[in-house]
């Protein structure tokens, strides 16, 4: 076991972050509703009840066009990083650094969740990726970042549990095989709906050009 003196302050372990992966369907059917939006007001025929609804309709597809590539590609903007013992997050444009080795530090939905009582920031590491435990280097990384010597810092007692469990997920190939597979249900329910709604659009638009070229 490493001593947290042992461990190079400047060096630097990039970790899987905390993507939203249910961001990307979301996107997706925010693509399909702009889309059906504005065809639905530029080949409708039937009497319109006002240019003011048109011009709604106008705004909201074209609204939904442009946050849906922002929903899409967010993933993509979020990463995380061991720097010595100060994790360092990215969500989107929001960048957030906690010292693992002074903050208040517990583990929960295979999370792990980091405070700091004196600035107050707060940040969360998934113990989970792609269905499956983090490897094993990273998760001693963090174990080694956390663990402190009892009465040199608050909360020495809780820092040593949270390490201890990292390094039993790291080590127990038991629990890591139980652990592997698993999947985020809403992300898939998710994506069940995106595609749902990708397949209803499409055929409204095939019908609305249908008529409109009858």
């Amino acid at each position: 076991m490493r001593d947290l003196e042992a461990i190079d302050p400047s060096s630097v372990r990039r970790l899987p972050a905390a993507h939203q992966h249910f961001l990307r369907p979301l996107g997706l059917i925010l693509v399909m509703n702009g889309v059906n939006l504005l065809t639905s007001t530029l080949l409708d025929d039937a009497p319109s009840a006002g240019a003011v609804l048109d011009g709604l309709g106008l705004v909201a597809g074209a609204v939904s066009l442009l946050v849906a590539p922002l929903l899409i590609v967010a993933p993509r903007l979020t990463w995380a990083r061991l720097e010595g013992t100060t994790l360092v997050t990215r969500h989107v444009f929001v960048t957030r650094r906690v010292d693992l080795a002074a903050a208040r530090v517990r583990i929960t939905n295979h999370l792990l969740v980091a405070k700091d009582d004196l600035s107050g920031r707060s940040v969360s590491q998934p113990l989970l990726s792609e269905g499956a435990p983090l490897a094993s280097a990273d998760l001693l990384a963090l174990a080694d970042a956390v663990h402190r010597v009892e009465g040199q810092a608050s909360g020495a007692s809780t820092a040593a549990e949270t390490a201890g469990a990292l390094r039993d997920l790291a080590t127990n190939e038991p629990l890591r095989h139980s652990l592997s597979g698993r999947k985020n249900r809403l992300v898939s329910v998710m994506y069940v709906l995106a595609w749902i709604v990708c397949g209803l659009t499409v055929l409204a638009i095939l019908i609305r050009l249908l008529d409109f070229s009858s």
